[in-house]
């Protein structure tokens, strides 16, 4: 059976890893007059506590009110389509700054959609960097600036860009594929393989002694779980999150 990305159990860990940590609490006195137009908001999520101990702007923009807006929901509203593969994301790249003890010196990027108040879906560019971290380097909290991107990306394919100091990306990747070992089955990656080796359905099928039909049923259920239109974007996806 594949397990899913579990936010409480990966939350709860991070409290457990910070347990009794000798850090010094950072003002949010800057942040009050940070800009905000009326498609952005920020917030800042405290691993130690799991709580949204800072927010601005959320109401405006997603109508949560503040008592709403909580750690649960911050890593809950995404669109059902995007979830696991944001949730993967976000696990590996926090667990790979406290198994590294290394300070995020820089902004991690992710596209994905979300879930307002109103029930409305909006694709949105997440911005997060360290906000708070301990002596070592450890990530307390971090700060996140959210902008609605509907207008100018209609693609379902999330995306993240690591521009960070110090991150070997390739030590990086490899956090990320492990985060992607229980998500395709072992039928879906055999298609993935053979499709990034340029077979077509028919080809695949005769090699994996399968119908045509059946390549075709898995191929549209692996798009549909990364959000990918095409065999091209699942490829590029594939690559990046290091699945291939």
């Amino acid at each position: 059976m594949k397990k899913k990305s579990n936010i409480n159990t990966f939350l709860k860990q991070q409290r457990e890893r910070l347990k009794n940590v000798d850090y010094s609490t950072k003002s949010t006195e800057g942040l009050d007059s940070f800009p905000l137009n009326k498609f952005q908001c920020l917030y800042i999520h405290n691993f130690e506590s799991s709580r949204i101990t800072y927010q601005k702007g959320v109401f405006e923009f997603l109508g949560y009110k503040p008592e709403e807006f909580n750690s649960q929901l911050a890593h809950s509203y995404f669109h059902p389509d995007d979830k696991e593969v944001v949730l993967r994301i976000i696990q590996a790249s926090v667990e790979y700054a406290a198994d590294n003890s290394l300070y995020l010196a820089g902004n991690v990027y992710l596209t994905y959609r979300l879930r307002k108040k109103n029930g409305e879906y909006i694709k949105v560019l997440r911005q997060s960097n360290v906000f708070e971290a301990d002596k070592n380097g450890r990530i307390i909290s971090n700060l996140s600036l959210l902008t609605d991107i509907s207008y100018m990306n209609s693609s379902n394919c999330v995306e993240w860009k690591f521009d960070v100091e110090g991150v070997d990306q390739e030590a990086f990747k490899k956090y990320v594929g492990h985060q992607y070992e229980d998500f395709f089955s072992k039928r879906e990656l055999e298609i993935i393989y053979e499709i990034n080796n340029g077979l077509n359905s028919e080809e695949i099928g005769k090699l994996l002694f399968i119908s045509k039909h059946t390549v075709d049923t898995h191929r549209r259920n692996i798009l549909k779980k990364v959000g990918c239109k095409n065999s091209i974007e699942l490829i590029t996806f594939c690559q990046q999150n290091g699945v291939l």
